[in-house]
């Protein structure tokens, strides 16, 4: 896995290589392969990998840190981040600082970076997915339809799974009226 790739795609696109928020434990193995180390407590688990690791709660992706950063990862990160609005959240005096990235996508609650001082390469990245508790829901659909909701996830960089939660939740609000 290419984290920076990693970090940038869940900014720019709210995914990565086939993992978004809805991903279970099952869909991070298929996406990532099998984790270094995984331990289980009640509704989560933490899977290691050597890039850092991954917070399973409640059966859906919570976030993602990237820690094992080599130099030039760290660099490109760098170089990304400092294109962006960024916002101070916390200071450790000797330490470092916590910055959260303004300008990232809708699918992602928040990425917060860690970096030992101002303007210095961050040292690790969270990726933060948003909490909420999620039912299955299965439909069928025509090859037409399925084709016009990846023609409308392409061309919007959202995921057909967004597409279509914000058409019910849009339709739901208006019959509520």
């Amino acid at each position: 896995m290419d984290a920076v790739d990693a970090v940038i795609g869940f900014c720019e696109s709210g995914q990565y290589s086939g993992l978004s928020s809805g991903c279970g434990y099952d869909d991070v193995c298929r996406a990532l392969g099998e984790a270094d180390n995984v331990s289980s407590r009640k509704s989560s688990q933490m899977m290691s990998y050597p890039w850092g690791e991954v917070l399973i709660e409640n059966h859906s992706l919570r976030q993602m840190t990237f820690d094992g950063l080599s130099i030039e990862e760290k660099s490109r990160l760098y170089d990304y981040i400092k294109g962006k609005t960024t916002v101070e959240i916390e200071r450790i005096e000797g330490y470092g600082r916590y910055y959260r990235l303004e300008e990232v996508h809708a699918g992602i609650e928040s990425v917060v970076c860690l970096s030992s001082d101002v303007d210095s390469m961050p040292c690790a990245v969270a990726i933060l997915f948003p909490l909420s508790v999620m039912e299955s829901l299965t439909l069928s659909l025509s090859k037409d339809m399925m084709d016009a909701l990846r023609n409308m996830s392409s061309a919007n960089r959202i995921s057909i799974q967004e597409i279509c939660s914000n058409i019910i939740e849009e339709h739901i609000k208006k019959h509520k009226k």
